[in-house]
């Protein structure tokens, strides 16, 4: 913050056109802490989720460009057991923590699936790879919050991810088309979870292939490895600061 102070650079637009990167879950806690230092309030920022960028009491810190976060894959994809092969329709690969309420959207799923007549090889905690690889779709279900890490890893599987709350594409960077490149799975009843995953299930395998095709295209975009993402965050923010078309 200090050396900020002191930058001609930051101080020739009061910070509007440089970027912080508070993407930890922790700056949640600490940001509200910021105010001690004043300059890295003036920057725009790489969110946590929808985090809200000023506290709701505060009328100082200047309005600025916030744009969400990617998770990281915790590999670089699964390969299927046969190259091209798809065996299974579903899974879901999550830790199960019982204890925890926000947690019950998981369990829910897999008590669901065994009642169903659903394909599916893994669903709760077990071996990545290759399940994911071998499913044609990939669950997307909260745990201690509605983001994780899991669709990046469907995507980099070549999987398409199924997002079981709407509020998880509201925590998406936009320079990804995640609507278009997933499919809905209501999961706030039974009734609503067989009624979508029937729809699911039952997609024609043209309009299957077409949405694979999306995410195969944007897989690297969403990335971080592969170093595409930082180009889209700085076009994205260029674009919102109207320093570039």
């Amino acid at each position: 913050d200090i050396q900020r102070s002191k930058s001609e650079y930051f101080q020739r637009s009061n910070g509007s056109d440089h970027v912080l990167v508070m993407s930890h879950y922790m700056m949640q806690r600490k940001f509200h802490q910021y105010h001690v230092y004043p300059n890295l309030l003036r920057c725009n920022r790489v969110v946590y989720q929808n985090f809200p960028q000023r506290h709701k009491h505060d009328k100082t810190t200047p309005d600025r460009i916030e744009i969400q976060n990617l998770y990281v894959a915790n590999l670089n994809g699964c390969q299927p057991t046969t190259p091209g092969n798809k065996t299974t329709d579903f899974a879901m690969i999550a830790s199960m923590k019982r204890t925890r309420p926000n947690f019950r959207d998981r369990f829910n799923i897999c008590t669901w699936m065994k009642s169903g007549n659903f394909s599916y090889d893994v669903c709760g905690k077990g071996k990545m790879c290759p399940a994911l690889a071998d499913a044609r779709f990939g669950f997307h279900a909260r745990g201690d919050d509605l983001g994780s890490n899991r669709p990046f890893d469907i995507v980099a599987s070549g999987t398409v991810p199924l997002f079981t709350r709407m509020g998880q594409y509201d925590i998406m960077p936009d320079f990804a088309p995640f609507r278009n490149m997933s499919y809905f799975v209501d999961v706030s009843s039974p009734s609503a979870f067989r009624e979508t995953m029937r729809a699911v299930a039952n997609v024609t395998k043209e309009e299957y292939d077409a949405k694979l095709t999306i995410v195969k295209k944007y897989a690297n975009r969403v990335d971080v490895k592969s170093g595409e993402p930082f180009d889209a965050y700085m076009a994205m923010f260029a674009r919102k600061l109207g320093l570039q078309d």
